[in-house]
C-alpha cells in the first residue's frame, strides 16, 4: 500500500506540473508554476502559418526620394556639428553629452566641367637655349672630378636624368610639353664614339637641348627633348 501511493504521488506531481505550464498557475509573461516543485515552465510559442502577400502590381514608389529636404538635413547637421555645441574654431564642434571634439563632414561639390579650349599652340614654347644651359650647370656640378666606375655609372646616369628633368619643368613651359631626358656615360680611352637620336615630331613646336662633358676619365652627353601634345 505504502508503495503504490508514492506511485500515484509521483504521477500526480507529473501530471499538476503539466497543467500547471498550460492552465497558467503562476506569474505572467507565458510563465506557469509546476504545482509539486515550485520551478517556472515557460510556454511553447507556436508560429502561425506565414502571410500569403498578394502582388500590389504598383511601378511607382508611394513616396518619392525627395533630394530638397534631404539636402536641408545635411546642411542642418554639418552647421550643428561644426559650431552648434559652442566648440572651437577651425570646422570643430563640442558634443554636448560628453564634451568630445567632433569635426564637420566635409561634402565635395560637383565636379568642375572643364570646357575645350581649342588651342593649338602652347602659352609658352621649348627654349632650347635656356634647358642647354641647365644641362651644363647639373654635368659640371656632377661629375667634376667623378671618376669612371661601371658599378656607380648606372646609379650617376639615373641621378643626372631625373635631376635634369625636374630643373627643366621649373622653368615654366607649357604643361602640355612631355619632357623626355637621356643620359649616356662612358670610360674615356681614346675611341670614337657617335650618339645619334631619331624622333617622329612637329618642326614648329618641338625641340631639345644636349650638351656633352667630358674629363681625364669619361665622358657624359645628356639631352632633353620637349614634345608637345596638342
Amino acid at each position: 500500500m505504502r508503495k503504490s501511493s508514492l506511485m500515484t504521488q509521483r504521477h500526480s506531481s507529473g501530471g499538476g506540473g503539466v497543467r500547471s505550464s498550460g492552465g497558467g498557475g503562476g506569474g505572467g509573461g507565458g510563465l506557469g508554476v509546476d504545482g509539486a516543485g515550485g520551478r517556472e515552465v515557460s510556454a511553447m510559442q507556436v508560429p502561425g502559418p506565414p502571410k500569403q502577400l498578394e502582388p500590389t502590381y504598383r511601378m511607382e514608389p508611394q513616396q518619392r526620394f525627395l533630394a530638397p529636404r534631404v539636402h536641408v538635413i545635411i546642411k542642418d547637421e554639418c552647421v550643428r556639428s561644426s559650431g552648434g555645441g559652442g566648440g572651437g574654431g577651425g570646422g570643430l564642434g563640442v558634443d554636448g553629452a560628453g564634451g568630445r571634439e567632433v569635426s564637420a563632414m566635409q561634402v565635395p561639390g560637383p565636379p568642375k566641367q572643364l570646357e575645350p579650349t581649342y588651342r593649338m599652340e602652347p602659352q609658352q614654347r621649348f627654349l632650347a637655349p635656356r634647358v642647354h644651359v641647365i644641362i651644363k650647370e647639373t654635368l659640371e656640378k656632377h661629375l667634376d672630378g667623378f671618376q669612371f666606375n661601371p658599378k656607380f655609372t648606372a646609379t650617376m646616369s639615373k641621378v643626372l636624368s631625373e635631376e635634369l628633368k625636374d630643373r627643366v619643368k621649373q622653368l615654366g613651359f607649357d604643361p602640355r610639353y612631355k619632357l623626355v631626358s637621356t643620359v649616356v656615360i662612358g670610360q674615356r680611352l681614346d675611341q670614337g664614339v657617335v650618339i645619334t637620336s631619331r624622333c617622329a615630331w612637329d618642326v614648329r613646336l618641338d625641340s631639345y637641348a644636349a650638351y656633352t662633358y667630358q674629363n681625364k676619365s669619361l665622358f657624359c652627353t645628356a639631352s632633353v627633348y620637349g614634345l608637345y601634345r596638342e
